[in-house]
C-alpha cells in the first residue's frame, strides 16, 4: 500500500499573515518608529510576532502584559513564540532577541512596564545572553568562516589550501 503525504505549505511573514488589533498596531508603528529614531534594529515580522505572544501569554496566564521578568524573556524565545509561530504556520524571524532587545529598550523608554517587571538592565542582559547578542543588544556578525568539500576532512593534509582536492567556499 503506498500513502502520500500532502506536501509542506511554506512558511508566511507574520506580518502578512497575522492581524493584530487596533492597540497592538499602534504600539507596533510607535516601536518601530522609537527604534528608528534611535538607530536600532527592530524586524517588523519579529514584533508582530512578539506582541501576539505576549498578549496571548499574557491572558492564558492570567497575569498583566506589561510584567516583564527574565522568565518571560525566556519563555518567549523559548516557547511561547516557537509554539505559537508553528500553530499559526508562521516563519518564526531570526530575528527575535535583537527584535526583543529594541522593544525592552522601547518600553523602558517609554516607561511602559508594569508593576512586577524586573529592572532593564536584567532584562537586556538576559535577551542578550539567550539570544547570543553582543552586548549593546546586537546581532553577532561572525567573521566568514570557510567550507569544504564534501569527502574532504578539515585539518587533513588534502584539506591544506594548497591541497589538490579542496575548495574553499566563503558563507
Amino acid at each position: 500500500m503506498r500513502t502520500t503525504t500532502s506536501p509542506r505549505l511554506p512558511l508566511r511573514p507574520a506580518r502578512a499573515t497575522i492581524r493584530l488589533d487596533a492597540p497592538l498596531r499602534r504600539d507596533r508603528r510607535a516601536a518601530a518608529a522609537w527604534a528608528l529614531a534611535h538607530g536600532r534594529p527592530l524586524d517588523l515580522d519579529a514584533l508582530t510576532v512578539l506582541l501576539a505572544v505576549v498578549e496571548e501569554s499574557a491572558r492564558i496566564e492570567q497575569r498583566p502584559a506589561d510584567r516583564w521578568t527574565p522568565n518571560t524573556v525566556l519563555n518567549l524565545l523559548f516557547g511561547a513564540a516557537v509554539e505559537w509561530c508553528r500553530r499559526q504556520s508562521v516563519e518564526l524571524p531570526a530575528s527575535m532577541g535583537e527584535s526583543l532587545y529594541t522593544y525592552l529598550r522601547f518600553l523602558h523608554d517609554r516607561q511602559r512596564f508594569g508593576d512586577g517587571s524586573a529592572p532593564i538592565t536584567e532584562l537586556c542582559t538576559t535577551t542578550i545572553e539567550l539570544a547570543g547578542l553582543t552586548g549593546d543588544g546586537r546581532i553577532r556578525h561572525r567573521s566568514p568562516t570557510f567550507r569544504t568539500t564534501p569527502g574532504t576532512l578539515a585539518g587533513s593534509r588534502s584539506a591544506h589550501p594548497g591541497g589538490s582536492n579542496l575548495r574553499q567556499l566563503r558563507i
